[in-house]
């Protein structure tokens, strides 16, 4: 089989030849001559090959690599792709949620496990209304383990740069710089539009008419026939602009086992806690239902004594009341200040609100308590006074 290939001597060819003058204008410029006209009308309505590429490059303005157009042209071409940069500009968000962003010049940006990137793609492109765009990872990247999605389709009319979201879901860091090659477009003629058709004696008629594109061939790359897997591996680690940080190690795996494992870790140290409150929980209600019996035996001793002193009893109540109040409210600020830690879980604030209820349950049934025993105590005087009066006790 025969090879044609389009090299950047060709390419430089292309352009000093007179009959091409009109291909050395701006992108911008031949983008709006023919942005909606059709100069190949001739060439089928399917994916375009390399050489039909390179005819619509040049003439439509549809990639612009900002006057790099000769050193990128040639070298990104393959028999149906074209291949395309890292422009060093990239954003993505932390754990935080706080989003990043900076322009790479001769520094790197790492790729960290288990995390999403977004990338500027370097070049510009002016997509005419009868073309769409798809493009894909780099196959090499695809042997990296990383992600970008199932070919995205850019329509026609788009006019910008691409912003490429690059998943690494592996446990591997790496290493990417400017200009590193990303991700391969395809091209693709949509079905005929009368519309699109150069109209006689315009412009882009006589533009057309002069174009030479005789010595554009087809680009064929030699590509090695059945390699072993670990050489794609081998060679997608070590590429000289996005390569894995530890070329020593070369291995490619999940970062999803990694982070269970850690998951795992976390829910152990919550149950960890959570049985320490559990148990200190159970330490704070033994403590405070020792401290009820301790109240109502002091209650009831000085139930006795206040039969001979109200006023006596009344202050001591009152004491009594206030002493179990505050032996409460420092219990529970006890609690909420040794479980501090653990606002989060809610199992634990829960716990403490039915703590809450508790006490101040006791609290009330402390205050009827008290009550009733100062009823008794009025009960008790009053057949005092009336034995006393000699009175008939009812």
């Amino acid at each position: 089989m025969r090879k044609f290939n389009f090299t950047e001597k060709d390419l430089k060819a292309l352009l000093e030849n007179p009959a091409n003058a009109y291909l050395t204008k701006t992108a911008e410029e031949k983008y709006a001559d023919f942005s909606e006209v059709d100069p190949f009308p001739e060439i089928p309505d399917a994916l375009l090959n390399s050489a039909d590429i390179v005819k619509y490059v040049l003439t439509t303005g549809m990639i612009d690599t900002t006057g790099m157009i000769d050193k990128y042209l040639a070298d990104n071409l393959s028999e149906a792709t074209y291949t395309c940069n890292f422009s060093g500009r990239y954003y993505y968000w932390d754990n935080k949620k706080t989003m990043h962003t900076g322009l790479l010049t001769d520094n790197e940006l790492t790729l960290l496990p288990n995390s999403i990137t977004f990338l500027e793609i370097k070049q510009f492109f002016r997509i005419p209304i009868y073309i769409a765009l798809r493009f894909n990872l780099k196959v090499s990247h695809v042997y990296k383990g990383l992600l970008l999605g199932t070919g995205p389709i850019v329509d026609p009319n788009f006019v910008g740069h691409l912003y490429i979201p690059l998943h690494n879901l592996t446990s591997n860091k790496y290493i990417i710089k400017k200009d590193a090659e990303l991700i391969n477009v395809e091209f693709t003629k949509l079905s005929r539009n009368s519309d699109w058709i150069i109209k006689k004696g315009s412009n882009q008629e006589k533009i057309k008419r002069k174009l030479d594109f005789g010595i554009v061939n087809f680009k064929l790359k030699e590509i090695k026939q059945d390699r072993p897997f670990m050489k794609y591996v081998e060679k997608a680690l070590e590429e000289e602009l996005f390569f894995k940080k530890d070329k020593d190690e070369m291995y490619i795996s999940s970062s999803i086992p990694d982070i269970i494992l850690q998951g795992e870790k976390n829910l152990t140290s919550v149950e960890k806690l959570i049985n320490e409150y559990d148990k200190k929980s159970e330490e704070y209600n033994t403590s405070l239902k020792d401290f009820t019996k301790i109240i109502e035996e002091k209650v009831k001793i000085a139930t006795k004594e206040f039969k001979t002193d109200e006023r006596f009893m009344r202050t001591v109540s009152i004491i009594a009341i206030i002493g179990l109040m505050l032996t409460a409210i420092g219990l529970f600020i006890g609690a909420r200040s040794y479980f501090d830690g653990a606002k989060k879980i809610t199992e634990i604030e829960q716990q403490i609100t039915k703590q809450q209820e508790s006490i101040e349950k006791q609290r009330e049934d402390f205050e009827k308590y008290k009550a009733d025993s100062q009823e008794n105590i009025y009960s008790s005087k009053a057949r005092i006074r009336a034995l006393e009066n000699d009175k008939k006790i009812p």
